[in-house]
């Protein structure tokens, strides 16, 4: 029996050489990939955006809490935003605390320039517009202006439930404008979403076009030498399957790969701009997901080569057989055929298992080390609450960018497998088209119609596609104008 094997070279993984000349054909579109990298750049901000914003909603509007500091050291808060001075105080936001350290808020209580009680400022208006607010909120008054009235944040226990409403309306004000923003957060995010993925995907289909057109050109102008000696299924395979796994590689791969190293920089470039203590220990738990990664990366590229070998030889037994089954037949061979076919199978299912085997335990492991940092950020994050280090919006943020994390880190070691192929595919695809065998036009005798009588002699021509092998051994003919000729053989 004649085994036949699939000429597919199965790379490592990225080829900086075939990126490029896949770029090349991406060249003449390059206005595509810059609105494409436009809407990534608003996906992902939308994607980091929304934690932010519910950060900012907890403490700005459901517990805006301020500490009172001297003027003097208002310095040491350069990004405290709508501070408040009244008198000999400055009331700032309580997690501006968290930028300070420990000692130096210590030593700013010992000398009096720092009071930590917690105050809420309201707005003077409608305490005043209410007579029983005011009433109630009296006795704790500490400080009021022409617009704001200042009190404990113990002094809301003073009211019902319909007056905390009502002295806090401006803070439900600001819940309700947060929520609109969100929505229209929610929304950017979704439609730069939409336009990158659709963007990066119609460029890939342009490239496509434009790398199959390249393809057929640059094959029918070759020798018939050389193609005679090519088997048809090569060729076509080059055209359309290879080129195919091209297009998932900018449909399925560039597309999600770019958003995806984008939200995990995103996401620890936002953490650290929000707490730089609670990143700094998240990120250390983030370490072992690298190492577990390139281990991934690893028995994955060994198990997706086993399955392309098996699937290659199944394709090569089935194409052999079933074209020859009248073959098989003749000879009484099919019990023979079904245990051949059964061990080529067997080696493909196999093959696919381990691939499997490798994922079944890559997704728990991510999964695993997911919830291991959200317990280490509510671990450390109520330590740090508890010291003042850390707000309660900072914490609930850190638990949805910590899954904003991970699930980029899965997706990227799934479109491995993906990126692999594609790089085997257009390493076939230009090596085919870095095959010149075309026969150079060397005549330099112009030829004048007008001297065309019709008359076609050939004398003593020989021909041969390879030197060894002539197709036409000295051959001489003479037709004359209107005579028909015909040559068989």
């Amino acid at each position: 029996m004649i085994e036949h094997h699939q000429d597919e070279k199965i790379i490592s993984g990225y080829n900086p050489q075939v990126i490029r000349r896949l770029a090349s054909y991406a060249a003449p579109y390059k206005w595509y990939v810059v609105l494409a990298m436009v809407a990534l750049v608003v996906a992902t901000v939308g994607e980091v955006l929304i934690p932010v914003m519910i950060q900012r909603t907890v403490d700005h509007e459901i517990l805006d809490y301020r500490v009172r500091i001297t003027p003097e050291e208002l310095s040491r808060f350069p990004n405290a935003d709508e501070a408040v001075t009244v008198e000999e105080w400055t009331y700032i936001r309580e997690e501006q605390l968290d930028r300070v350290a420990r000692d130096q808020r210590a030593t700013m209580r010992a000398e009096g320039t720092l009071d930590s009680t917690r105050y809420l400022i309201l707005d003077r208006d409608i305490t005043r517009a209410n007579g029983d607010i005011a009433e109630a909120l009296a006795p704790e008054l500490v400080a009021e202006t022409d617009a704001y009235t200042i009190i404990p944040s113990t002094a809301q226990d003073l009211l019902s439930a319909d007056q905390r409403l009502t002295a806090r309306r401006s803070s439900l004000e600001g819940v309700r404008r947060n929520a609109m923003l969100f929505l229209f957060i929610i929304f950017g995010a979704l439609l730069g979403s939409f336009g990158q993925i659709y963007l990066t995907a119609y460029t890939g289909q342009l490239v496509m076009k434009r790398l199959r057109l390249s393809l057929f050109q640059h094959t029918i102008h070759q020798s018939l030498g050389f193609l005679g000696n090519q088997a048809v299924g090569r060729l076509v395979t080059r055209v359309t399957n290879d080129v195919e796994t091209i297009n998932e590689f900018f449909s399925s791969v560039l597309s999600q790969l770019a958003r995806n190293l984008s939200l995990m920089v995103a996401v620890v470039i936002t953490m650290f701009s929000l707490n730089a203590r609670l990143a700094w220990i998240i990120l250390l738990t983030m370490v072992p997901v690298v190492v577990v990664t390139e281990v991934f990366r690893r028995r994955a590229r060994d198990a997706y080569r086993r399955v392309r070998l098996a699937v290659s030889a199944v394709n090569a037994y089935l194409s052999e057989y079933i074209s020859g089954m009248s073959v098989v037949q003749l000879f009484v061979q099919q019990a023979r055929s079904r245990t051949e076919f059964l061990t080529r199978g067997t080696t493909l299912l196999k093959a696919h298992l381990s691939e499997m085997h490798v994922f079944a335990v890559f997704r728990p492991i991510v999964d695993f080390m997911s919830t291991l940092s959200t317990v280490f950020v509510i671990y450390f994050g109520a330590r740090l609450l508890d010291a003042d280090l850390v707000s309660l919006g900072v914490l609930i943020a850190f638990t949805n960018l910590i899954r904003r994390f991970y699930m980029p880190v899965m997706n990227i070691s799934e479109q491995f497998t993906i990126l692999q192929s594609a790089m085997a595919g257009s390493e076939r695809v230009f090596s085919l088209l870095d095959e010149d065998h075309r026969i150079p036009d060397t005549g330099t005798q112009p030829v004048n119609p007008d001297t065309f009588a019709g008359r076609i002699q050939f004398e003593h021509v020989s021909f041969a596609y390879k030197s060894d092998e002539p197709v036409i051994r000295d051959l001489s003919l003479d037709v004359a104008p209107g005579e028909m000729v015909a040559i068989v053989g």
